[in-house]
């Protein structure tokens, strides 16, 4: 499995405390970064970080 970048950018312990204190504000919310991968022919995304309601699905993910 490819590293993601946001893991070689961050780390551990500074992602944890972000997801805490997110989880910690909005406990009804998931806290997701979403990456492209390397050779996808995907288009781009405008952002990594996204905040879901947790009974959102994957399939219904997409289409946010």
């Amino acid at each position: 499995m490819a590293k993601s970048s946001f893991k070689l950018e961050h780390p551990l312990e500074r992602r944890q405390a972000e997801a805490a204190r997110i989880r910690e504000k909005y406990p009804d919310r998931i806290p997701v970064i979403v990456e492209k991968a390397e050779r996808s022919d995907v288009p781009d995304i405008d952002k990594k970080k996204y905040l879901v309601p947790a009974d959102l699905t994957v399939g219904q993910f997409v289409y946010v």
